[in-house]
């Protein structure tokens, strides 16, 4: 699960030109807009990542007018993600602003004290969701499968120790596609379907992703892998196309492009040479397609400086900024858990 609040210390205060009264400040990698004078180095406070959903509390009430978001409900009423304040990157006085401070008094009597220590659940914090596009509606089977991963993606401004540890190391860089999530699955003889949150019943096809696993035949295409390298496997993919995401893409079409392969009985990803196998052996059916390739580094501050940041970056056929970029090690030495988008 994602620390969305965690207890940290300012690294650096700096001005921000032509503003009087507002500052940035450096917590773990990101840039946080705050008032002039509230914070200095070394200050420990709490911050809060970008797509935190605070819930409807009175501290958080200065957020209504800017970040409100209303209660998702299903198809049946049900309330999947209860109202609350989202917090999302902004731009004040031309500086981006990712993720928001508090002071340490927010937290209750007895809260951990320690640099790092997660209070998510502490402050009643989620995850914020998009609503599910159209077509995502159909019958369920149950919550995501609990024998993988989920697809979430930790951001690289809170990773410093893991860059370090893997300092000289080459990575893969992949644009991060703005779609909706799919995991689609081989395991013990039987073919699965999960959005990012619930196990679909891949027998309806009123479900957009049931629709597009059909369509390019990822039953087949994983049952022939499974077959061919002796064990169960899973695939993850964003789902991009019309009708999701106002198709940034303008696909003429929804298909789908995978950043994971995994082995499902060791809970392992794949090496790159070994996913790339996979997507160049079914590119011919229109399937396994990876999200778009941007590049090989030798580290990620040598990609930084060639490219720069992943906000400065076009879409891949769109006229807008991408969603980000993602920075894989070429060979997976990990368990699939600690590695999740």
């Amino acid at each position: 699960m994602r620390k969305l609040a965690s207890i940290q210390t300012v690294n650096a205060v700096e001005p921000i030109p032509n503003a009087d009264a507002i500052e940035k400040i450096r917590v773990l990698g990101w840039w946080v807009v705050v008032k002039k004078g509230e914070h200095q180095p070394g200050d420990q406070l709490v911050y809060l990542e970008i797509d935190s959903l605070l819930p409807e509390r009175p501290e958080f009430e200065f957020l209504r007018a800017s970040s409100f978001k209303p209660a998702q409900t299903d198809a049946t009423g049900a309330v999947t993600l209860p109202a609350g304040f989202r917090i999302k990157t902004v731009r004040l006085r031309g500086q981006v602003s990712q993720g928001i401070c508090f002071p340490l008094t927010i937290l209750p009597p007895g809260a951990p004290a320690d640099e790092g220590a997660d209070v998510t659940d502490l402050l009643g914090i989620l995850k914020w969701e998009p609503p599910l596009p159209v077509g995502m509606g159909g019958k369920v089977k149950g919550p995501f499968a609990g024998f993988l991963p989920k697809t979430d993606e930790t951001r690289v401004q809170v990773l410093e120790s893991v860059l370090v540890r893997h300092r000289g190391k080459t990575f893969y860089v992949t644009e991060k596609l703005d779609g909706t999530s799919c995991t689609a699955f081989i395991r013990q003889g039987e073919f699965g379907i999960c959005s990012r949150n619930l196990w679909m019943d891949e027998a309806d096809e009123s479900n957009v992703l049931v629709r597009v696993a059909k369509g390019l035949r990822l039953e087949e295409k994983l049952r022939a892998a499974r077959d061919r390298l002796g064990f169960d496997l899973a695939i993850q993919a964003e789902v991009i196309g019309p009708g999701i995401q106002k198709n940034k893409y303008t696909l003429p079409a929804v298909t789908l492009r995978v950043f994971n392969v995994l082995n499902v009985d060791a809970y392992q990803l794949l090496d790159h040479a070994v996913s790339l196998t996979l997507w160049r052996r079914s590119s011919s059916n229109r399937c396994l397609s990876s999200e778009p390739w941007c590049s090989t580094t030798p580290s990620i501050s040598s990609w930084r400086k060639r490219r720069g940041p992943a906000s400065s970056t076009r879409r891949s056929s769109a006229k807008e900024w991408c969603s980000g970029r993602s920075r894989r090690n070429m060979t997976r030495t990990s368990a699939a858990a600690s590695a999740s988008r």
